[in-house]
């Protein structure tokens, strides 16, 4: 079975929006993106982040329009910018704010350096990727949520019955995973950063935004997404251990985890 992508709304400030391009002709071009929410990829007719920074990039100057393209790779969770056209050897991206690059999962500014493609070494910040599919699942593996109802029934002691109509709503209980990678998990102290359910937990769970969820991640059209929030019943996020345990007790390296979602409306 596939395994699913999490895409978490973020917000694009004043403190990372900028960078400059330089082709190696016309020196550097600086760009600005524009302040806002957004998710770094997963609809049509809607402003995506990958999406809005080509469409700036290319703005900027008419000659890296079209040698500059800006994508999002759901198989790896990463950001590439690729180069093309008679200076495509020669182009330069400086991130002017910081927070852009670390966002976007790079470690440092970057030229294209004979090479068409240069991909982020981490994963961008404000997606989760499960290494193994779920565990549990209630429903066809293209949805994600179920029905539950708010009608109330009640039945008298002579029998009688009456109810009240309440509304059909959505929701998952919950979505569960076994055995996951530590690495999926918490925030290591050394190595590979921006992967783990721990950040995304930080960044978008606790700020109570909305997700996007692929229950098939080779299935990326706008139509295959279910747009959710992350909470249980009670309304309150809660704890991070709520959401994530260790598969052993005393074995650090396997982990289970429970996503209760509820349905954007």
């Amino acid at each position: 079975m596939a395994t699913q992508t999490y895409l978490g709304r973020f917000v694009i400030d004043a403190d990372s929006k900028d960078l400059t391009v330089d082709d190696g002709v016309t020196g550097a071009i600086a760009v600005s993106l524009d302040i806002g929410k957004y998710f770094m990829a997963g609809a049509t007719g809607e402003t995506q982040l990958v999406e809005h920074m080509q469409a700036q990039i290319r703005l900027a100057n008419a000659a890296f329009d079209p040698e500059v393209s800006v994508t999002f790779d759901y198989t790896t969770g990463k950001v590439s910018f690729t180069f093309s056209g008679a200076q495509a050897l020669n182009f330069t991206v400086v991130f002017t704010d910081t927070n852009l690059r670390t966002l976007l999962g790079y470690t440092a500014d970057f030229s294209s350096g004979g090479g068409a493609t240069q991909t982020a070494g981490n994963e961008a910040k404000y997606v989760w990727r499960p290494n193994r599919s779920f565990s549990t699942h209630p429903v066809e593996r293209g949805r994600l949520l179920e029905s539950e109802s708010t009608t109330t029934i009640n039945v008298a002691k002579d029998g009688t019955t009456t109810s009240a109509v309440g509304s059909l709503l959505k929701r998952a209980d919950p979505l569960s995973y076994m055995m996951l990678a530590e690495a999926r998990i918490i925030v290591p102290s050394t190595g590979t950063v921006n992967r783990e359910l721990e950040t995304f937990f930080d960044d978008v769970v606790h700020k109570g935004e909305h997700v996007r969820i692929f229950p098939d991640d080779t299935a990326t059209a706008t139509a295959n997404f279910t747009p959710v929030v992350i909470v249980d019943d009670s309304g309150e996020v809660g704890s991070f251990s709520d959401f994530s345990r260790r598969h052993i007790r005393n074995y650090n390296g396997l982990w289970d985890v429970d996503i209760p979602c509820r349905k954007v409306v």
